[in-house]
């Protein structure tokens, strides 16, 4: 049974290295005729607008020499009538779109859409303005200082494809923002503020307008908020001291019932020796307890004998204090330890001791298996990683040979 289990995972592992050797193939072989096909037909370049790129040939002559060039390719540059094309086609676009929210070209009070490029960047786009300080060739446009009734800009668009070019210019009459009735209270309240602050540079301090236009303004300042995040804090650092406390605990419990289920088997063969010997349940138990003296203390078994031991001198009956102590450890074998214990009191058992010895082979053997498991898990666990830097290596062998064809 444990044979087959291994010749199928072996043949799994098969399965999957070759898979992986297969794509790696593919891979290699679909470069290798993708590279075969650009050297017999030609180079492909990229569509216009796209980046140049550089590639790595190798050129050999008759007489052997051998020498790697690195070839530049830029992408395909349109003709001159397609050119012109692409060019009307990118007018059309900035006609629709440059204004963007304004509703014309006489009324400009928003920002205007001035892309650097146009249909997919096979068309590039400047711009010049005049006077520049209004309006940037971003297409944003500063109100600070513009005259009530607006100024007129001159915006010439330049689109360049290839080597050809054309230029477009259109009239802009830009107009000082609009303001709403909110926005013009907080701009008036803004210059007030400003103007107060000016007029009292010479003094220590200065206040706030109390008014503006006739209307009284009361002052807030925004709360600072920076001591709660020393609440944050302290809600994170008190969940990672309670993680830490709760991992801790899991640790311990897990140490203490490996320990339990490495000297339970110790434990029981003990127990059954004395039995063997003459003594009684209690009898050997007793024996066990006062025999642990200072090298045994601290095993997790013994200071649980030792509960139960007081337990009985203290008039709990044997049976219950037995069950108890399964139940305090909770772990399935000491549970049935107790159980024997229990059963061999109520009906009584002349074959416990066989039972106990039976009982420690079998915990001895589950022992052994879980270990072998163990070992085997581990074994899985490391062959994808060796499978992957297999493949890797080949991949490194494997690709320089195939190109150098």
């Amino acid at each position: 049974m444990k044979r087959g289990k291994k010749d199928q995972q072996l043949k799994k592992s098969i399965i999957i290295f070759f898979l992986f050797v297969l794509l790696a193939a593919a891979m290699i072989l679909k470069d290798y005729m993708e590279d075969r096909e650009e050297l017999t037909k030609g180079i492909l370049r990229g569509n216009q607008g796209d980046a140049s790129r550089t590639e790595a040939y190798t050129a050999e002559t008759e007489d052997g020499f051998q020498s790697e060039i690195q070839v530049e390719v830029m992408p395909r540059e349109s003709s001159a009538e397609e050119s012109r094309k692409l060019l009307e086609q990118a007018k059309e676009l900035f006609e629709e779109t440059y204004l963007g929210e304004n509703p014309s070209p006489d009324d400009v009070d928003a920002d205007l859409v001035l892309p650097e490029e146009f249909l997919d960047g096979k068309v590039q786009a400047e711009y010049e303005i005049d006077p520049p300080q209004f309006l940037n060739t971003d297409g944003q446009i500063d109100h600070e200082g513009m005259p009530e009734d607006g100024i007129v800009v001159l915006l010439k668009a330049v689109f360049t494809c290839g080597k050809q070019t054309m230029e477009y210019e259109i009239p802009l009459h830009l107009q000082p923002k609009q303001l709403t009735g909110k926005e013009k209270i907080q701009s008036d309240i803004q210059q007030e503020v400003e103007k107060e602050e000016a007029d009292s540079r010479q003094e220590q301090r200065f206040q706030l307008p109390a008014q503006i236009d006739g209307t009284a303004i009361t002052w807030k300042k925004s709360p600072d908020w920076d001591g709660a995040y020393f609440i944050l804090a302290g809600a994170i650092a008190s969940v990672c001291v309670w993680r830490q406390r709760t991992e801790k605990e899991k640790k311990r419990k897990k140490d203490r019932e490996k320990e339990l289920m490495k000297d339970y088997p110790h434990m029981v063969m003990q127990m059954s020796m004395l039995m063997g010997a003459g003594m009684t349940a209690f009898g050997a138990w007793e024996k066990m307890v006062r025999g642990s003296g200072k090298t045994g203390k601290d095993r997790a078994y013994l200071k649980e004998m030792q509960i139960t031991y007081r337990e009985i001198k203290d008039g709990c009956p044997e049976g219950q204090a037995y069950e108890k102590f399964g139940l305090r450890i909770g772990l399935l074998p000491y549970r049935k330890f107790a159980s024997l214990l229990f059963q061999n009191l109520q009906k009584g058992s002349g074959n416990l001791r066989y039972l106990l010895e039976q009982e420690a082979d079998s915990v001895m053997e589950e022992r052994k298996n879980a270990a072998k498991k163990q070992g085997e898990e581990a074994g899985t666990k490391m062959l994808m990683p060796m499978m992957l830097m297999l493949v890797i290596v080949l991949i490194i062998i494997v690709v320089p040979a195939a190109t150098s064809f």
